[in-house]
């Protein structure tokens, strides 16, 4: 017997630099419901399960998953379960063994040799088995952190800095890895550089560049998406990532639309040599995309910064 695959609730875990606005591109998901562990969601305006009266975020990780298995149970009118504070929930996991380890005297690296290490990658599975129950019960789950750097060495390559979701990443408890695993998407996001062209040089400028998010691996950050047919690199907004989500993809043409919109906006050396670029041909929906964020990126510093 076969039987199709019906589609379920999306996972995704969206990390990257500070203060890019994950946690505002979360409040723009369908109804959602934010469990902070890090209190970075009371501008954002949503709705966030409160412990004891005012208190947003929980002391330990049974008042964490008490409250998961409390919104699993009972969430008429939310759709999206946000966790905000995927560092801050690894170190209330690494607090609670611990608390169960006295013999460690309050280091988690008394034993060593990986071994606390390995016993937090099974704490988190038991966290990612409660957020498993309420993906089944019909919640969308979007996991938010922060981005590190760490050096990375691969056996065919020299060693190089990479992004990481910043939670414990070891090679005998591998969060980090486990949680890219579990999920549908695994989105990078950062600023884009902010470049101008002078003659044959190219600079950087003072200005922050467009919020970009990344669905693909490269050798400078781990990202995914099982999605068909989903770009390497969107703007980074809700729309753009339920487009990708719904298949209702970002389309050549749509981001060509865009780059006309634009274009009254630029300089006009620079949008001659714009309008020159979209009559070429093989432009592939990354290339358009990326060409979409230099123009964005030329019209703020046209407009003075704006």
């Amino acid at each position: 017997m076969i039987k199709k695959l019906t589609t379920r609730p999306f996972r995704a875990v969206l990390y990257g630099t500070s203060s890019i606005g994950k946690t505002t591109l979360a409040a723009n998901a369908p109804s959602p419901v934010f469990l902070c562990v890090e209190d970075g969601a009371r501008q954002a305006g949503a709705d966030a399960w409160m412990f004891d009266g005012d208190r947003v975020t929980p002391n330990s990780l049974e008042e964490f998953r008490t409250a998961l298995a409390a919104i699993t149970k009972s969430h008429d009118g939310y759709q999206t379960l946000v966790v905000d504070g995927l560092d801050a929930l690894d170190k209330l996991a690494m607090k609670h063994l611990v608390d169960k380890n006295p013999r460690w005297n309050g280091n988690f690296a008394h034993e060593g040799y990986g071994k606390p290490e390995s016993m937090l990658l099974g704490v988190w599975r038991e966290v990612v088995v409660d957020l498993e129950r309420a993906n089944n019960a019909g919640l969308n789950i979007i996991l938010l952190g922060h981005s590190r750097v760490e050096k990375f060495a691969a056996p065919d390559m020299p060693q190089i800095d990479r992004y990481q979701i910043s939670v414990t990443s070891h090679k005998l408890g591998d969060v980090a890895g486990f949680l890219s695993g579990w999920s549908d998407i695994v989105g990078f996001c950062k600023f884009e550089p902010m470049l101008i062209e002078e003659g044959r040089r190219t600079r950087g400028v003072g200005i922050q560049g467009a919020r970009m998010m990344y669905l693909q691996r490269t050798d400078s950050f781990d990202a995914k998406c099982r999605y068909k047919n989903a770009p390497a690199v969107i703007p980074m907004s809700w729309d753009e990532l339920e487009r990708v989500m719904t298949g209702s993809d970002l389309t050549c043409d749509g981001v060509r639309a865009q780059l006309l919109e634009l274009a009254p906006r630029l300089p006009e050396a620079r949008r001659s040599a714009m309008l020159g670029w979209l009559e070429t041909e093989n432009l592939t929906l990354d290339i358009l995309v990326q060409g979409l964020d230099a123009a964005k990126a030329s019209a703020i510093l046209s407009d003075g910064g704006k």
